[in-house]
């Protein structure tokens, strides 16, 4: 039995509401069955979470997992904010980590969202409490649930739903993020927005909700996610549900809401060229990235050749989505009926076209070159250098893609050859993907580099004497900076150093200039423990120093303590 006539939902686009033998006048037994498919989502969301990881990082002190590059400052964003005031204005401000050139939590990428949830319960919380592995699971349960519900409006079967959403919960542009981006694994907030763009009427509340809390989550999933509302504006004006005066409130005061949760949340703590990042083309997606598995995607396909950085664009849709992609378009191509549903589908399919053109770039690779390369308007030139990660804006091209290929199959053969055909590409796309899955199960469980803590009993002594610890000279990043930044952050000092997705090119070079004036004046702050990487500056403190200060080589670090015996 089909669930809808052939074609009808790439036609008429309808909406299923359930039907009155199935749930009953009354609702009961459609609050049953609607558990019921929450619970087989959530499930299906725990089932992929822990063929992928493992499940150990869910322990909140286990932190062994996160000393890596980028990791390592989304927790230690997390455990400088954790002690800021309660009430602070913008409330996301994280002024004790990289104090003269940080900003807030927001760049640090330690997911505000939960960052601002847990910040109340602090004091409840172990010292080495982190999140993250929490909201890795939350990602995988909705993205499956959300999954499901987005399904839900083409097919009443709950078994198709199920194996649906098996393939978004374990869908390589997503699994692809435990490499170590894990705010971009909230790529559930894609999946709600299509949810909401096929709902019935639009969801004017809902947008508003949803938009707030992937402001609260990543930059780039806020665009993404509001490349698709602008989609659904389109649609309902195309379609008569909105006019041009109610399409223009709803669009001002979403972008009112979502502005003000921004400000609050810390982004605009940097501004201007501060937003801007380096090498904008650099992480393009290439042409080839929807046939390229990355080398742990796939046992049957080849790695493809590709040019540096291409990794952001990563597309690849899992071989068994790749195989049943052209069976969808055949059944698709073999009944072609008139496009009554045009005004529904074609403003998703026009955004998702100019996201796929941006993440190629201006310069656009194919395999291991640049195939061909055009001038962008200066207004372009500003949003790629801000949004240098153009890779990434393929995500929601793929989840339409997804769908499209899963809704056809639904509704254009019988179910069970629908059952048969998916359960089998399903298989055959985890099987084909077991070294990614034993890849992040081995990362998560026995992490490869673990961070080294300071080792010298001076430093304990340090941090009953110093309030501060000034790196010099201060810079996003330097070497090492971790066990410093980890140190201060577990004795509640600050630290004038971390590691940042923007900063301000202006406040560095002042915190610079500040920081060598008061070494070379004899200035220094006896309140502050200063670690030197700069060989210049390390020697004209050390022709400062008298007997009553501690100057010398601890665990790697040179370190100089104004006034420490005389404490």
């Amino acid at each position: 039995m089909k669930t809808f006539r052939p074609g009808v939902a790439f036609d008429d686009m309808p909406v299923w509401h359930g039907r009155q033998g199935e749930y009953g006048q009354h609702g009961q037994q459609k609050r049953r069955t609607d558990f019921l498919d929450l619970t087989i989502a959530l499930l299906v969301g725990i089932a992929a979470f822990l063929l992928t990881t493992g499940g150990r990082l869910l322990r909140p002190r286990y932190i062994d997992w996160l000393w890596q590059q980028d990791p390592s400052t989304f927790f230690l964003g997390w455990h400088f904010f954790r002690n800021t005031p309660l009430l602070q204005w913008p409330l996301g401000a994280n002024p004790a980590y990289g104090t003269d050139i940080g900003s807030s939590v927001v760049f640090s990428d330690s997911i505000p969202l939960l960052a601002l949830l847990f910040k109340p319960f602090s004091a409840m919380l172990p010292v080495t409490f982190q999140y993250l592995g929490l909201w890795i699971l939350l990602c995988f349960v909705l993205q499956a649930v959300f999954a499901s519900l987005l399904l839900a409006r083409f097919t009443n079967d709950r078994w198709l739903r199920a194996l649906g959403c098996a393939f978004f919960a374990c869908a390589p542009i997503f699994l692809w993020r435990l490499y170590g981006h894990y705010a971009m694994c909230g790529q559930w907030i894609l999946v709600a927005g299509l949810c909401l763009y096929f709902s019935p009427r639009q969801r004017y509340g809902r947008w508003m909700l949803l938009l707030a809390a992937a402001s609260l989550v990543h930059a780039y999933l806020l665009v993404l996610a509001g490349a698709i509302w602008a989609a659904d504006i389109l649609q309902r004006m195309l379609k008569k549900e909105l006019g041009l005066m109610r399409a223009a409130f709803s669009m001002a005061s979403t972008f009112v809401v979502v502005l003000l949760v921004m400000w609050a949340a810390g982004y605009f703590m940097v501004a201007g060229e501060g937003l801007k990042g380096s090498a904008p083309i650099l992480y393009r997606m290439n042409l080839l990235s929807v046939f390229d598995p990355e080398e742990i995607w796939s046992h049957l396909l080849p790695d493809l050749p590709q040019t540096e950085g291409d990794y952001e664009g990563f597309a690849f849709p899992g071989l068994g989505m790749l195989l049943m992609t052209p069976v969808a378009l055949f059944l698709y191509l073999r009944r072609p009926r008139g496009n009554t549903a045009l005004r529904t589908v074609l403003p998703l399919l026009l955004v998702s076209i100019a996201l796929v053109v941006y993440a190629a770039s201006n310069q656009v690779a194919l395999g291991n070159r640049e195939w061909f390369a055009y001038p962008l308007p200066p207004v372009l030139e500003s949003i790629a250098a801000t949004f240098r990660a153009t890779g990434r804006m393929v995500w929601p091209a793929v989840y339409v893609w997804y769908l499209a290929v899963l809704v056809i199959v639904f509704t254009r053969l019988s179910r069970r050859g629908a059952v048969l055909l998916c359960t089998g590409l399903l298989c055959l796309q985890l099987a084909d993907s077991t070294e990614a899955f034993r890849f992040f199960r081995h990362k998560f469980s026995r992490p490869p580099a673990q961070m080294v803590e300071l080792q010298s009993p001076l430093w304990k002594q340090f941090a009953t004497r110093y309030r501060h610890v000034v790196f010099v000279l201060p810079s996003n990043a330097p070497k090492g900076y971790v066990p410093l930044a980890f140190y201060a952050g577990n004795n509640g000092m600050t630290i004038n150093i971390g590691y940042f997705a923007r900063i301000s090119e202006a406040k560095q070079t002042q915190a610079r200039r500040q920081v060598e004036a008061a070494v070379r004046a004899d200035k220094l702050d006896p309140a502050t423990l200063y670690v030197f990487e700069n060989d210049d500056l390390w020697q004209v403190a050390l022709s400062h120093g008298d007997s009553t200060d501690y100057a010398g080589t601890l665990d790697g670090y040179r370190v100089f303590a104004p006034g420490f015996a005389r404490r």
